[in-house]
């Protein structure tokens, strides 16, 4: 491709805003501040902001730091198995900040409920804000092993309420008041 044509393509795409992803080993306590599903990427993007309210070292690194942000993104693209995967990815971390028990493939109630929901999650008025959940970080190999990643273990949070979401809601709101 010659280079006016790749500058032309650049031209016309959206300017990415970069991210801060879970990068560094630990053990967290997120909260989130704003979750969506936006056509960015290639395809239909979840994209999680996550407010880093406890961090705890567990390698030899330095974890991310307490009051900084990070970005949990799956990109819904047309291939497939990463589609299922993404899907599978998102549904694992949405379930886990709500304190919600996975259900079966069949339990269309429950799949209802869950789209519901969820909708409305990712909708501008942000209902969840506040809402914590923990997460573990593990290594591992890509299939071709040239790469190794750092995948979180969503942990859910218990006793999470209306209460402790408001005060969460607060400290978010002081923080970003602050910058």
């Amino acid at each position: 491709m010659a280079l006016g044509d790749l500058l032309k393509q650049m031209a016309k795409t959206s300017a990415a805003a970069g991210g801060n992803y879970i990068s560094k080993h630990g053990k967290y306590r997120l909260v989130l501040k704003s979750m969506e599903i936006e056509p960015k990427f290639g395809g239909d993007t979840f994209i999680a902001e996550l407010y880093i309210e406890k961090a705890e070292k567990t390698a030899a690194d330095e974890p991310h730091t307490v009051g900084s942000t990070v970005s949990y993104v799956q990109v819904f693209k047309a291939d497939p198995v990463r589609r299922q995967m993404a899907m599978a990815n998102t549904k694992a971390f949405v379930l886990a900040l709500t304190n919600e028990e996975d259900f079966a493939e069949t339990d269309e109630a429950a799949a209802t409920e869950f789209i519901k929901n969820l909708e409305q999650a990712c909708g501008k008025d942000n209902p969840l804000r506040g809402a914590a959940v923990d997460v573990e970080t593990f290594s591992k190999l890509t299939k071709d092993k040239s790469k190794t990643l750092i995948l979180p273990k969503w942990i859910p949070v218990p006793d999470q309420n209306a209460d402790t979401m408001g005060t969460r809601r607060a400290i978010l709101n002081g923080a970003e008041a602050k910058k």
